[in-house]
């Protein structure tokens, strides 16, 4: 399978990749700039930089790890968070289905629930988010 992934030279990027190292699967790393672990430069929210790279590669399935994660400074970025983010998780899905791909997301989940003293979450933990980066899961991802 060949595998393409975005936001490689983050967190869950690097971690994705170094199960990918030790698969059959071949991969793509790809991030907003080079360096580290990517070979290629995606801006999540331009379409035709995501097209290029899927139309290059011809990947089977995307892996979408690319995010604004620093939630202090989602807060003070709203703009910027939810357009990579938002839009970007967006922009790669749609490249996916035009190339009729599979894509699988990730964005952090623990920020949706309020304040570490409500811990542990549970499937009946109340979602009430603090921060703007919790709200932006709420909101595109619809959770009931």
């Amino acid at each position: 399978m060949k595998i393409l992934v975005t936001g490689s030279n983050g967190l869950v990027g690097n971690a994705i990749h170094k199960l990918l190292t030790n698969s059959d699967h071949e991969h793509i790393n790809t991030s907003w700039s080079l360096g580290g672990i990517a070979s290629h430069v995606i801006d999540i929210t331009d379409n035709e930089s995501i097209e290029k790279v899927v139309e290059e590669f011809r990947p089977d399935a995307i892996i979408n790890s690319a995010a604004m994660a620093n939630v202090d400074n989602c807060e003070v970025e709203r703009d910027r968070c939810w357009k990579v983010n938002v839009e970007g998780t967006k922009t790669a899905l749609e490249a996916a289905d035009d190339a009729k791909v599979k894509m699988f997301s990730h964005m952090s989940s623990s920020a949706i629930f309020g304040l570490p003293e409500d811990m542990p979450i549970t499937n009946n933990t109340a979602r009430k988010p603090i921060e703007i980066y919790g709200e932006m899961i709420l909101l595109f991802y619809a959770f009931p």
